[in-house]
């Protein structure tokens, strides 16, 4: 980048950390609602000294792996220099969400150039779900971080082919599994990207997926040592699999079509967990995996229920109500960020509409648009829009091409001819 547009960058950076300190400041007693407050357990026990907290769901009080342990350590890391403060985990919050937007702007110069890093980083800077996102104690901006960090690592490799690029990028990528289960999701993109054009007639080019994908594992590998000295079982990060399920399929949620709620407010999920409460956390999570599994081959016509229910919701087209529970149960927030939830959400989703059929957007490879569909795909069969974070970057780089684009068109209708 030439200096002046480094300034702007720069600018819009601070701008848009800004925007989310000041989001902090204006919410000083946040309530920490369900997911956030159980951070703040596990925060709170790591900075103690005393590794990860008893699990909630063993009776027994034996060990948990629920929680992926990137968001837990960092902010144990915030906790023990702060003295437990949770304002200081929110600013540290505002500060990934500031990275985020400048790693988006780094990928929009490798595919577009200058004037769409700017573009995209004005967008990205006030984008009303990236900010809430980081208001809270979340994983989400740590997984979106990690999440484009890996992309521009395995962007500039392409373009230096210096191999510590390429292992960098499948290190990023066990990071994000580290934060978020389906961080497993990139690692298929980054190893396609990898072997690169025509890659899949020469072997050195697998060698280069495979130091990718073993970059991966090394990062996750010490935690699932300690998941299999702790809990006696082979569970690679999480063991929530059956968790997570059970609060889409079951009788409760399939008459709310489809929305994810926690799986005891069903009766018959109710009665299951109790009856197993003896069983340690793996061995319940099993339990409530098959259930939840069993309920959805018998419910078949369900699936494309969930699958539309979701996606409207996880485009924000689902009305404020939702967005209203969403930012007061994910979030401890009131009606008013929910409305700005929605309908911020609203005009950056048509402009992406837009940029998706610009000539621009389809040079940026289909591995890389491989990344969101990947992504997408968990958020349509199971949960709720917040799980949407790390796609929008992705809509966000096509509305500032639709933009860009409707902009031109504008332009070029003004110019009358003599």
């Amino acid at each position: 980048m030439v200096n002046h547009t480094r300034l702007v960058m720069a600018a819009i950076v601070l701008v848009a950390l800004a925007v989310r300190l000041g989001a902090v400041a204006a919410t000083p007693h946040l309530h920490l609602a369900d997911d956030p407050r159980d951070y703040d357990r596990h925060a709170r026990s790591i900075a103690a000294g005393h590794g990860y907290p008893k699990s909630q769901i063993d009776l027994s009080g034996g060990p948990t792996a629920i929680r992926p342990p990137a968001f837990p350590f960092l902010l144990a890391g915030v906790y023990k220099l702060t003295g437990n403060s949770v304002t200081a985990g929110r600013i540290a919050q505002a500060v990934l969400g500031a990275i985020a937007v400048a790693l988006i702007a780094v990928i929009a110069l490798q595919f577009w150039g200058p004037l769409v890093a700017m573009v995209v980083a004005a967008l990205a800077a006030v984008f009303p779900p990236l900010v809430l996102d980081g208001m809270t104690l979340l994983s989400e901006p740590l997984f979106v971080v990690f999440e484009l960090a890996s992309l521009a690592a395995i962007l500039h490799w392409r373009q230096t082919r210096g191999v510590g690029w390429l292992a960098a990028s499948g290190a990023l990528a066990g990071l994000a599994l580290l934060t978020r289960a389906n961080g497993a999701l990139l690692v298929l993109p980054l190893c396609i990207a990898a072997l690169g054009a025509g890659g899949w007639r020469r072997l050195v080019n697998y060698r280069r997926a495979a130091l990718v994908l073993l970059c991966t594992v090394l990062v996750v590998l010490p935690w699932t040592i300690r998941n299999a000295v702790e809990l006696h079982t082979f569970i690679p990060v999480t063991d929530q699999d059956g968790y997570t399920l059970i609060g889409t399929y079951n009788a409760t949620s399939e008459r709310l079509d489809g929305r994810w709620l926690v799986g005891e407010l069903d009766p018959h999920v109710h009665q299951l967990v109790e009856r197993n409460r003896k069983l340690d956390e793996p061995g319940l999570d099993a339990v409530l995996r098959t259930d939840a599994r069993r309920f959805a081959l018998h419910h078949l016509s369900y699936l494309p229920n969930v699958a539309l229910h979701n996606s409207l919701r996880m485009f924000n087209l689902a009305g404020p109500s939702f967005e209203r529970d969403v930012a007061q149960f994910d979030f401890g927030l009131g009606l008013g960020w929910a409305r700005l939830m929605t309908y911020g959400f609203l005009p950056v989703l048509a402009l992406a509409v837009v940029g998706a059929f610009t000539r621009a957007a389809r040079r940026a490879p289909a591995w890389f648009w491989l990344v969101p569909v990947l992504l997408l795909t968990p958020v349509m069969i199971l949960t709720t829009n917040r799980t949407r974070a790390p796609i929008d970057p992705f809509l966000l780089l096509l509305a500032a091409l639709g933009l860009i684009s409707l902009s031109r068109r504008i332009a070029a209708l003004r110019v009358r001819p003599e």
